[in-house]
């Protein structure tokens, strides 16, 4: 077991078999001599006051063995022209031009072609820290690791930057990380995360899904053999993309929670190959998400018919499952088809997350306005 405490900008200060080490890591990055090709993969949609800082950041890392993929994923302002023009200029670059497809789709096109030894995701509104590639490379190479995930800074509306998650603990127990990945403790983002490129060979994520990192990424973590989390704030999260914002708007939620009722099913899987112990846990929270999933569309239609019916299959499939008073009812109602209980309880709970919704774009535009 190591902890880590900052001892620098450009080190850090690490405890291995009770010893404290100083890790330098620009000497480190040195004698690597920059050996291992770092590939970066950015889907690109709509992001028009974004993409360049995106670009930039990645251009001026410390750390220069790099190639940056840019998925224009038929962005339907003039992020594609500008894509081009910074492929023109560094040959590092490498930009595909696709149709529209989602997330998924863009990263899968990028996985596609990428050439080098290690792999981030980067969100293309998002950024990255000037040293991420060389201290991270370092950590990974010093350590022999197969995945390392770092912290992050949130920009805020207007333009401040908090830190996040301050008081998470730097760790190397990989099979204590892989079962906070699994119960979603850490979070399940693609992005934050240095992996070895071999553990993604024939992997690809789910398309046509939200939440496609939480159903894909515990999936990475248990191939892995060796990996760190610590806390150092190499990336930005940004929360000044009003279209971002906007996305989670209308009846996108009902989506979403179907999405991560598909991917606590997937962590149900992963949990009876891997750690049983956690099975009924990850079926629980599966159980919630359908029942979710399927109240909240009540009248919307944004589900289709056959969707809810695998819904229901699963709940039935688990009614013997021990879950709370309130989602054995909701299991019950459904199974039992009482739809006007579930029209009730879905239109009070659409009525609840149209006003956080609310809540959410008031917060934001009044952030903004802020600090103008």
């Amino acid at each position: 077991m190591w902890v880590g405490e900052e001892a620098s900008n450009k080190s850090a200060k690490v405890k291995v078999n009770n010893h404290w080490l100083i890790l330098d890591f620009r000497s480190i990055s040195e004698a690597f001599d920059m050996s291992h090709l770092v590939s970066i993969v950015v889907p690109v949609y709509n992001v028009k006051p974004f993409i360049r800082r995106a670009i930039e950041s990645v251009i001026n890392q410390s750390y220069q063995n790099w190639e940056l993929i840019l998925v224009d994923d038929g962005s339907p302002d003039l992020c594609g022209q500008i894509c081009d023009e910074y492929a023109s200029k560094d040959s590092r670059i490498h930009v595909i031009h696709k149709h529209n497809g989602g997330l998924s789709s863009a990263r899968n096109a990028g996985l596609q072609i990428c050439h080098g030894d290690y792999l981030l995701f980067l969100d293309s509104d998002d950024y990255l820290l000037p040293e991420c590639f060389a201290q991270m490379t370092a950590i990974m190479d010093g350590f022999k690791l197969d995945i390392l995930m770092e912290g992050h800074n949130i920009r805020m509306p207007g333009g401040k930057e908090i830190r996040a998650d301050v008081d998470r603990q730097d760790s190397d127990e990989s099979k204590e990380i892989q079962r906070a990945i699994l119960m979603d403790h850490l979070p399940n983002f693609a992005w934050g995360k240095m992996y070895r490129i071999d553990l993604w060979q024939g992997m690809r994520f789910p398309e046509g899904l939200t939440m496609e990192d939480m159903y894909l990424i515990p999936e990475i973590f248990y191939k892995a053999k060796r990996i760190q989390v610590r806390n150092t704030p190499f990336f930005v999260y940004n929360q000044e993309n009003e279209n971002s914002i906007m996305k989670a708007s209308g009846l996108s939620f009902i989506r979403h929670h179907y999405g991560k009722f598909h991917a606590w099913r997937r962590h149900e899987e992963l949990a009876e190959i891997y750690d049983p112990e956690m099975v009924s846990f990850c079926a629980r929270k599966a159980i919630h998400e359908g029942i979710r999933a399927f109240m909240l569309d009540d009248g919307m239609n944004k589900l289709s018919s056959e969707e809810k019916e695998v819904i229901a299959a699963y709940l039935n499939h688990h009614k013997t499952v021990n879950v709370s008073s309130g989602l054995s009812m909701g299991r019950s109602l459904i199974l039992h088809n009482y739809h006007g209980l579930i029209s009730l309880l879905g239109m009070l709970q659409r009525k609840i997350i149209f006003y956080q919704q609310m809540r959410r774009a008031k917060r934001f535009s009044c952030l903004r306005e802020r600090e103008k």
